[in-house]
């Protein structure tokens, strides 16, 4: 009988083990299919381009312009964000989000791409929140995650409002 109650306590044990092992085992891929997930929605972050100075773009002050991915700005009706603005070139400058960074780079325009005032040329230039990005006559706000929200950027003392050689 001895030997029975040893068999019996063996092959519970056995059991057991398995079943923690399977538990390891489903713990572990319920990880894993949700990390990538979370690692996503990080790297997704809400990103807009508000209009500051329209221009002849036909965009109302203050419209929000949502960003996903690569865009590419400028006057032609393809473009992924299109500003119908006559300073503003065919295809002006491209945005692209990496790792929930976004960057601006020029696209050899006529008029040039600007962030807060300074030329980004063919290279690309980080977007901070709060970065005012001008296209020929027509000055966009840069938001992200809801910052830079609120009032546009005062000018310092000195400081003059956008006047720049714009070819029409």
């Amino acid at each position: 009988m001895s030997g029975d109650i040893e068999l019996l306590v063996l092959r519970l044990g056995l059991l057991a083990i398995l079943f923690a092992y399977i538990g390891l085992i489903a713990r572990y891929l319920l990880r894993a299919a949700q990390a990538p997930r979370t690692r996503r929605a990080a790297s997704r972050r809400a990103a807009n381009l508000v209009v500051l100075v329209p221009g002849e773009s036909g965009l109302p002050r203050g419209a929000r312009i949502p960003l996903a991915g690569r865009l590419v700005v400028g006057r032609s009706p393809e473009s992924g964000i299109p500003l119908g603005d006559p300073s503003v070139s065919a295809r002006h400058a491209e945005l692209e989000e990496r790792r929930g960074q976004w960057f601006v780079r020029d696209l050899g325009s006529t008029n040039g791409t600007f962030v807060d005032r300074k030329a980004v040329g063919g290279r690309w230039a980080p977007l901070r929140p709060g970065a005012e990005l001008r296209l020929g006559t027509v000055v966009l706000r840069f938001e992200q995650d809801g910052l830079a929200r609120g009032g546009v950027r005062l000018r310092q003392a000195g400081e003059k409002p956008y006047e720049a050689e714009v070819h029409h």
